[in-house]
């Protein structure tokens, strides 16, 4: 519950953050915020893509046996 909490501060943040950004590019074609912006969100997606394998994983083990199965859905999307 935690994770999800300060996942949805930082998105609030980035999204002000990119917003911020692309008003200063198309205001005053000011590129200063782009490098940060970049780092941020490739962090956050690299973040937010490790926390969703895990609780795939966590949910496909929560299924016991059926979890592995093809059809629980679980096995497409870790292949």
């Amino acid at each position: 519950m935690a994770t999800a909490y300060v996942q949805n501060l930082v998105s609030q943040y980035v999204k002000k953050l990119f917003k911020s950004m692309s008003d200063a590019l198309e205001r005053d074609n000011d590129f200063s915020k782009m490098d940060v912006t970049h780092h941020l969100l490739a962090g956050f997606k690299a973040s937010m893509s490790d926390e969703m394998m895990i609780a795939i994983e966590r949910c496909r083990k929560s299924c016991g046996g059926a979890g592995y199965a093809s059809m629980s859905g679980f096995t497409d999307i870790l292949a």
